[in-house]
């Protein structure tokens, strides 16, 4: 049933999300899969897009790998620049430069979308990071 909804975009993941409502797992559970799989697979993905990522301090790691779940690896595109550009910020170690981009993202989404906050509070931890 999962696997079946990859690729499906708009009203056609609408419709196949309906039919997973009914699907729970307990908290330990969940829990249990996102530490041991989906964070592990996550910070190789970030270490991957973003090398010297382990020598930041550990808020700006924590705000990329969630900026890596979120927004995936690709950097190419104009909807990627920002994610390009904080590649070559990371091995400087340049925090306000990392949080700048991260904010400049928001210009992708909607106001009122979700995703502004989020990038908000990314930027946030690393402007905090010295």
């Amino acid at each position: 049933l999962i696997h079946g909804g990859r690729g499906k975009i708009k009203q056609a993941a609408e419709e196949y999300v309906k039919n997973l409502k009914s699907i729970s797992f307990p908290w330990d559970q969940a829990l249990h899969v996102f530490e041991v799989f989906t964070l592990p697979k996550f910070t190789r993905l970030t270490e991957r897009v973003f090398p010297g990522v382990n020598d930041l301090a550990s808020a700006a790691q924590t705000a990329l790998l969630s900026l890596v779940f979120n927004r995936g690896v690709a950097l190419r595109g104009p909807t990627r620049v920002e994610m390009s550009e904080i590649k070559k910020l990371v091995p400087v170690k340049d925090y306000k430069g990392i949080a700048t981009q991260i904010k400049l993202m928001k210009r992708l989404w909607e106001k009122g979308s979700g995703l502004l906050g989020r990038r908000d509070r990314e930027a946030e931890l690393v402007s905090k990071c010295t």
